[in-house]
């Protein structure tokens, strides 16, 4: 398995989880100490999403800006 399919695979995961969590948080007549459960590992989820969305995002950056330096395009020091 590729890396970029386990990523897609993970946040597929994180999405069904998401749901969810989200469907139990807002059940009827549940205790209060369970819906704060839910509430817990939603916003845990929540977390790793965010998380796993600016590692990505600081990835692509970083390729892009690679690609950038073999072409020539930007010159590391240089003031554009």
């Amino acid at each position: 398995m590729t890396e970029n399919n386990r990523r897609e695979r993970l946040f597929k995961e994180l999405d069904e989880a998401l749901t969810l969590f989200h469907k139990k948080l807002h059940r009827q007549k549940q205790d209060e100490y369970k819906q704060m459960g839910w509430g817990r590992l939603m916003v845990n989820t929540l977390n790793v999403y965010g998380k796993l969305l600016e590692t990505d995002e600081m990835e692509k950056r970083i390729e892009k800006l690679e690609a950038q330096i073999k072409e020539g395009v930007v010159i590391p020091g240089e003031k554009h």
